[in-house]
């Protein structure tokens, strides 16, 4: 699996694709602690009330579901209103590659070694899947060697927050497999 690869594989787990994807964060919104300078930002930026960056704060964007506060803050660097951001596919791209340089910090490593490596585990998830006789099974065995999903487990926690192999990590484990076999691996061929 190219970069490339790895990009459209999390636009479909995030957003099945949808580059104008919107989802707002209550939960967030409601306990907050905001931060005073990505807020005003955010209201410089979009030309908005403080109520309205607060929104924007705690709402993710775009096909890769980006957190607002990482959008206008070092993590991305998005100088772009959140509309313009959420009809600019390239934009999108940029902030998510900033993301993972952001989380990673090894260009090296993002560009050419995590892909491979999550391809690996998600190959040998569909070894396991082909002898599991439901999903019950494949998650128990994929439980039993989380082990053996290190790469995947370190992306799913520093991108998503969720510890491997808590039930919200192997739900985003299980549609990086599903769409990995839908839509990415049959195009490698």
């Amino acid at each position: 699996m190219t970069f490339e690869d790895f990009k459209k594989l999390i636009a479909y787990v995030e957003s099945n694709n949808n580059q104008f994807a919107i989802r707002f964060e209550p939960h967030l919104y409601s306990k907050s602690k905001y931060n005073k300078k990505i807020l005003d930002l955010i209201q410089a930026i979009n030309e908005c009330s403080l109520e309205t960056a607060k929104i924007i704060y705690c709402s993710s964007f775009g096909k890769y579901q980006i957190m607002g506060f990482n959008l206008y803050s070092n993590v991305c660097n998005v100088n772009e209103n959140i509309f313009i951001f959420c009809c600019d596919s390239r934009i999108q791209d940029k902030a998510f590659l900033q993301y993972l340089l952001h989380r990673y910090k090894n260009i090296q490593y993002v560009y050419f070694d995590l892909a491979k490596e999550i391809a690996k585990e998600l190959n040998y998830a569909e070894q396991i899947a082909k002898e599991a006789t439901n999903v019950s099974t494949f998650l128990e065995v994929v439980k039993t060697n989380a082990d053996k999903f290190k790469s995947i487990a370190k992306f799913i926690r520093r991108y998503n927050g969720a510890i491997f192999p808590s039930d919200h990590a192997l739900d985003y484990f299980l549609r990086m497999h599903y769409y990995y076999q839908k839509r990415i691996k049959k195009t490698e061929v």
